[in-house]
């Protein structure tokens, strides 16, 4: 995302008084730097809680779904990998990945069916 583009989150008018504009920077490039490292649920976490702090805030609105697609192709691909696995006889393998899956989204349809 453009720096100009985070300017947006910290001049909105939205955002209280009582919370500093670096500190709505701040908890974006935290979600940021969170989902850079795969922890899709805290960046989302932090977005939905900084969205909570300045109002419908398209440029927050955005980076949420920009981090939920990230986490569906995240899952895509690993459920990709365990399938190349599971075909190649790596059965553990295959099992290890779908429990990442699972992990994230208990009772995935997909992945559930996947080992069976």
């Amino acid at each position: 995302m453009p720096v100009e583009r985070l300017n947006n989150v910290r001049k909105h008018p939205l955002i209280p008084d009582s919370m500093p504009e670096e500190r709505a920077l701040e908890l974006f490039r935290r979600a940021r730097q969170q989902a850079l490292a795969k922890d899709f649920s805290e960046a989302l976490s932090s977005l939905a809680y900084l969205l909570k702090l300045v109002g419908d805030d398209p440029v927050v609105r955005a980076e949420i779904d920009r981090v939920e697609n990230q986490r569906r192709e995240d899952v895509a691909l690993t459920l990709i990998k365990a399938r190349k696995l599971l075909n190649s006889g790596d059965r553990r393998g295959a099992q290890r990945k779908v429990e990442v899956v699972l992990f994230m989204h208990p009772g995935h349809h997909e992945a559930t069916q996947l080992l069976d």
